[in-house]
């Protein structure tokens, strides 16, 4: 295929980005919950987005679709706190986005960062009086009414990884980093809130996977093939818009580049190996969980089919969401082909 002739553009082959995970769908109170849900950012989060147009802008990136494609199988109860979770998260990234890079480092933004790590560290609010502090410990308690003790507690340790995961990988942004992959997946899977995003899939469920995934380390092992699977297709599906902001350097592909490939193309094949390692290694160790007696349960069975569809689901996110392909984007299905990246949007050919 033939590179767009413009010094502004970006362009790559890529492949289909699942061959086992069933096909991704909607949560059917989708319809409902964006409409709710940008309600609830309205009167929870506009003072992080405080200046004209910045709340629109956010609402136009469609982050309550993350949930809504990720846990399509959610009971009515549950989807609407997940919902809500996944678009602070993305208001937050919204903020930082909107600094430039090299005043990451200035005291007031890590002031800034630091109030929302601290009340993410705590999980339940003893971090202050904060906005911050006050909005986790709110979304909290909503999780908190619907989990055991023993998740309660894993949410609070998920909550801890992700700012452990931040605190790593914020100064790495800053600088030239000459991570390879390994440790950069590594500080990625903590950062991209892996141990938050699992616990949700089971919480959607209403189920309580504490005991299985204790009791057998291939269950976690699924787990993670799953998220890994996620955050490899994040990165290519964000590039355009990092790469344009100058905010690529904790990306997949911006590791790959400095570490042997010469091109963009060879990046995006090398990750889309790796995306397909990270589903090849969800379904081996799913198949060990079947074999064993945890297996046997009907529980863990259907979290390892919440696994794939949120696996599955997020592919679908990548897809049709105006976060990573522009304000107004509307997918036109292309699911492998040339992906071009304009700095206002992305094209699927």
């Amino acid at each position: 295929m033939a590179q767009p002739a413009s010094e502004n553009l970006l362009s790559f082959a890529f492949p289909a980005l699942t061959k086992r995970f069933p096909p991704g769908r909607l949560h059917p109170l989708a319809d409902r919950e964006e409409e709710r849900t940008g309600a609830w950012c309205r009167e929870h989060l506009s003072w992080l987005l405080p200046h004209s147009g910045q709340m629109e802008a956010f609402l136009a990136d469609q982050c309550a679709l993350v949930g809504l494609y990720t846990h399509p199988d959610a009971l009515p109860d549950r989807i609407t706190p997940i919902c809500d979770i996944y678009q602070f998260f993305g208001a937050v990234d919204n903020v930082l986005d909107n600094v430039d890079i090299a005043d990451r480092g200035t005291p007031a933004i890590r002031a800034v960062v630091q109030q929302l790590l601290d009340s993410m560290r705590t999980g339940a609010g003893a971090a202050g009086d904060s906005l911050y502090a006050k909005e986790v410990t709110e979304l909290v308690c909503r999780f908190h009414a619907h989990m055991s003790v023993a998740q309660r507690q894993r949410l609070q340790e998920a909550l801890a990884e992700y700012v452990h995961g931040c605190a790593v990988e914020d100064p790495l942004r800053t600088g030239n980093s000459d991570l390879d992959f390994a440790t950069f997946i590594g500080i990625h899977l903590k950062s991209g809130t892996r141990a938050l995003v699992q616990l949700m899939v089971e919480f959607g469920l209403g189920i309580d996977m504490t005991a299985p995934l204790a009791a057998c380390p291939a269950l976690q092992a699924a787990a993670d093939a799953s998220v890994k699977h996620c955050l490899l297709t994040n990165d290519l599906f964000s590039y355009r818009k990092e790469h344009f902001h100058g905010d690529a350097t904790m990306n997949a592909l911006t590791v790959f580049l400095r570490d042997g490939c010469h091109t963009l193309q060879q990046a995006v094949d090398r990750l889309c190996e790796q995306v397909h390692t990270a589903e090849e290694e969800f379904y081996t160790a799913q198949g060990e969980v079947l074999d064993s007696a945890v297996g046997q349960c009907p529980d863990v069975r259907a979290y390892l089919h919440g696994l794939e569809m949120f696996s599955a689901g997020f592919v679908c996110y990548g897809f049709t969401c105006g976060r990573y392909n522009g304000p107004g984007h509307r997918w036109n299905g292309v699911e492998s082909g040339l992906m071009v990246l304009h700095p206002d949007r992305t094209e699927y050919r």
